[in-house]
């Protein structure tokens, strides 16, 4: 999707029947616990942790306020499978809870996020598989920033920052396969709104700045294969909006497309393009934030970055061996990074700003023996 500019990691929950349990234990006052619980169609499960971290200024450099950055976390998750006549349907919630020290006494954070969630499947008369999900989440952020005096010996609360934001996003798809090929068609609608709550320590001055953000994509996705080739093609259309005072908006078209081949039956190769597209976040378009003398400011005039790439590879497999070769290359356009803009007296001032091209190219050989 709009966010997978560099890939995407998942993450599937167990589902087990059983129970288990975890106790660790480390360095710099690390600890962790967590249980699992599930049984037929229901599982819970729970984690909390802690560690004092360290001191995150070099040695050479640190003063009377720098001390440790640590953290403390507790996170609960439990979940549902229901059988109705249509299909099965999943439910599940959790809650995570945060806080952080972030190296001197007045620096601090603290997370709190409360979600739940469902997906819905079902076969269909004609082969295919219909699906759905749905999600909704609320999330509260407090932090602290200040400013640090020459010599580290001291600082001043500057900034206190908290912000309320929530989330929901709705999707369905349909899936069909059949020779010569497959076929899969989905749409998806999300909403992200936030209300940032900012008080100035050093002039009273307290401001309050609502936005929010909405996503709605159409995608299709085919693949067919003949002999000894395969190949296939996809496309995304996304609207993107994002309003505060005034609205960004933009429309967003993906394209990608891949192809294989197989001289031999222990022989593959592949080769794929693709594009894509991040819409900037409201964190990067609207808060501005402070790390010691650092002031960061937001920037509502931030377009998307854009990433295109391809990647070939190679695989051989034959009895115990598995060979495999990929090449890749990748460039990101418009990066959002953060910009200098003055440096006086050892305050520096920065922005968000599209002001990066990132390369990544590289070659993997992997080699397996059974």
């Amino acid at each position: 999707g709009a966010d997978a500019v560099a890939g995407v990691v998942s993450i599937r929950s167990s589902a087990n029947a059983g129970v288990r349990a975890l106790a660790e234990a480390g360095t710099d006052g690390l600890a962790r616990v967590s249980g699992y619980g599930g049984y037929k169609r229901f599982f819970a499960s729970a984690e909390g942790g802690r560690t004092d971290g360290f001191v995150i200024v070099a040695p050479e450099a640190r003063g009377p306020i720098d001390n440790e950055a640590g953290s403390r976390h507790a996170v609960v998750n439990g979940g549902v499978l229901l059988l109705p006549a249509g299909g099965p349907l999943w439910i599940r919630g959790s809650h995570f809870d945060e806080s952080r020290r972030n190296g001197t006494p007045l620096q601090s954070n603290a997370t709190r996020i409360t979600q739940g969630s469902g997906r819905f499947s079902r076969a269909l008369a004609d082969g295919g598989v219909f699906g759905a999900q749905a999600y909704a989440l609320t999330q509260t952020y407090d932090q602290t920033f200040s400013a640090v005096f020459a010599g580290r010996s001291a600082e001043r609360l500057t900034t206190e920052q908290a912000v309320e934001s929530k989330a929901a996003r709705g999707g369905a798809e349909y899936a069909r396969g059949a020779a010569p090929g497959t076929m899969t068609l989905s749409a998806h609608v999300r909403r992200v709104s936030a209300t940032l709550n900012e008080h100035e320590v050093s002039s009273g001055a307290r401001r309050t700045l609502d936005a929010d953000q909405t996503t709605a994509a159409l995608s299709a996705q085919g693949r067919t294969a003949w002999r000894r080739f395969a190949a296939g093609a996809g496309v995304r259309v996304e609207l993107w909006r994002s309003a505060q005072e005034g609205t960004n908006q933009d429309v967003f078209v993906t394209p990608r497309a891949w192809v294989t081949f197989s001289p031999a039956p222990e022989i593959r190769t592949r080769v794929a393009v693709q594009s894509g597209y991040r819409g900037p976040t409201i964190n990067e378009l609207y808060r501005p934030f402070r790390v010691g003398a650092v002031i960061t400011q937001a920037n509502p005039d931030l377009q998307a970055e854009q990433v295109r790439g391809i990647e070939a590879g190679v695989s051989y497999r034959r009895d115990r061996l598995h060979v495999r070769v990929v090449s890749f290359w990748s460039r990101v356009s418009d990066a959002i990074v953060n910009v200098t803009l003055s440096s006086s007296g050892g305050a520096i001032q920065r922005q968000r700003q599209n002001a990066a091209e990132i390369t990544a190219a590289g070659a993997e050989f992997e080699a397996e023996v059974r």
